[in-house]
């Protein structure tokens, strides 16, 4: 396994503890949530380790389609451009991804192999947008900053909508 994948699997832990935590917090409260992830690294053993705790493996692009109005979307330096199809999709009540900025704040990278890695969830114009009709929280950080960066941010839909 590469760094920069054991890297991603770790960030990809802290996202799937933060799930849990959500569902357990508003199961407390009266309501039932159904848990997806999705991510094309999963192994075997990821997919049974959780559904063991809950949560439902999608392959891509299904986990697109279960997103809707009451929807939590968590996602941290995806691959793919999340927040622009999230936006494309509908309002989800909940979102907790990489700040949306007017201009992206993620420079080309290269990686181990010294291949070139770009950003590809950028903001746009329709993102800009989305964010208006949301109440923007700083995520809070741990002093290892290991599973959420800096530039994280919560984004609770406006109850006006």
């Amino acid at each position: 396994m590469r760094w920069d994948e054991e890297r991603r699997r770790s960030g990809s832990m802290g996202q799937h503890a933060l799930i849990l935590t959500i569902r357990d917090f508003l199961a407390k409260r009266g309501h039932v949530v159904q848990c997806y992830a999705q991510d094309p690294i999963y192994t075997d053993i990821d997919r049974q380790a959780l559904d063991e705790h809950g949560i439902t493996v999608l392959d891509d692009p299904k986990g697109f389609l279960e997103i809707d109005e009451e929807t939590v979307v968590i996602s941290q330096y995806p691959d793919i451009p999340v927040r622009q199809i999230t936006a494309d999709i509908t309002r989800p009540a909940l979102m907790i991804w990489n700040t949306v900025k007017e201009k992206p704040s993620f420079p080309p990278t290269r990686d181990d192999d010294n291949h070139i890695r770009m950003i590809a969830d950028n903001t746009s114009p329709r993102l800009d947008k989305m964010v208006q009709d949301y109440v923007q929280l700083d995520f809070p950080q741990s002093p290892v900053k290991r599973d959420f960066g800096e530039d994280t941010t919560i984004y609770i839909r406006k109850m006006n909508l």
